[in-house]
């Protein structure tokens, strides 16, 4: 019997995660599942409440991380746990902001396993405004790639400059823009797309070959370096609008200061880090002869 393992990654926001856990209790659409929460370093006890909330379930396993390490280091703890010791078939890495919203869910993903054998499946996703998130599509040029870092970089001078409202202003337009959007597509299933990074569905093939994510960068670009990897591989990932999650966003990157000023320079910060890296990982496509679409 196939088994799914849902590998939530958990940093203070106590309450988020609980809603989290208890969403997929009660909706998860088969007996053959486990929970495991990684307790990514919040250092404020809430991993041990977790463990001590739910300790009479044997369903849910807490791992406890002494330190932050990181969106793709603290997934890749508990997606091997889930992998080696809970032997699960089917492993869903999704952020402790997202909920299980319908009673099918599992269905869904063996479904399209049998259509496609997919490597990595992503969901329609919800959000607060009732907006669904979009996929990302294809890879980003290079060219695109090193004009998005220039801006990150001045947006970040800024932050340090203490003129803010130049990026809230370019951000608020950007917002605009997505609301006026055409998003008709977003109910069509869809192969070989970077699929967004809050709920990731990984399959036997990927499972197979690979224990989790790519461990590049300590947050951000996950989704793209996931990308590359199975265009490498020659690896399916496939979009499925019948597949649904609601995603409450930010909420970890939230508990990060307080401070609006200094969240955004966390974020810059780390946005600059990844997308360096990533810009590297795109030159070296090009050097290969790799299409930008696969």
């Amino acid at each position: 019997m196939q088994k799914i393992g849902f590998v939530i990654l958990h940093y203070k926001v106590i309450d988020k995660t609980i809603t989290c856990i208890d969403s997929i209790i009660q909706r998860i659409d088969t007996e053959n599942y486990e929970i495991v929460v990684v307790d990514n370093g919040s250092c404020d006890d809430t991993g041990e409440k977790i463990n001590e909330i739910y300790k009479e379930n044997l369903k849910v396993h807490t791992l406890i991380n002494k330190e932050n390490l990181g969106f793709s280091k603290g997934n890749n703890l508990g997606y091997i746990y889930a992998k080696n010791n809970l032997k699960c078939n089917f492993i869903a890495m999704i952020n402790n902001d997202t909920y299980l919203i319908q009673d099918n869910f599992f269905q869904v993903i063996l479904e399209e396993y049998q259509r496609s054998n997919f490597s990595v499946m992503g969901p329609k996703i919800i959000t607060k405004e009732a907006n669904p998130v979009l996929p990302d599509g294809n890879l980003i040029t290079l060219n695109r790639q090193k004009k998005y870092l220039r801006n990150l970089k001045i947006k970040c001078l800024l932050n340090f400059l203490g003129m803010d409202y130049v990026t809230d202003k370019i951000i608020e337009q950007k917002k605009e823009n997505k609301t006026n959007e055409d998003k008709s597509y977003l109910e069509k299933r869809r192969e070989k797309v970077i699929l967004h990074g809050c709920c990731l569905i990984f399959s036997p093939t990927y499972i197979n070959k690979f224990d989790g994510l790519e461990e590049k960068t300590f947050l951000y670009c996950e989704e793209e370096f996931l990308y590359i990897r199975l265009m490498k591989n020659n690896l399916k990932s496939v979009y499925n609008p019948q597949l649904l999650i609601y995603h409450d966003e930010a909420a970890s990157t939230n508990q990060v200061s307080k401070k609006n000023r200094l969240k955004k320079r966390f974020v810059y910060k780390n946005l600059i880090k990844a997308n360096e890296i990533l810009k590297k990982d795109l030159e070296q496509l090009r050097r290969d002869n790799y299409e930008q679409k696969y």
